[in-house]
């Protein structure tokens, strides 16, 4: 992922950042609809992600 991209991730208020796969329309490994596999991001996400970030995972 190039760093341009990486510093649009946003992180919510307890320091989590959206799980990018399932945001794209994939399933994380080891994860379910409801819970990413890894503790510090969410499948959870208020609000939209920034426009290139979601161009770059929906690719």
């Amino acid at each position: 992922m190039p760093e341009r991209i990486r510093r649009l991730i946003p992180r919510d208020s307890d320091g989590r950042d959206p799980c990018l796969r399932f945001m794209g329309g994939g399933m994380c490994y080891g994860g379910s609809a409801e819970r990413c596999a890894h503790q510090q991001r969410t499948h959870r996400w208020d609000g939209r992600l920034p426009r290139e970030l979601q161009e770059f995972i929906d690719r």
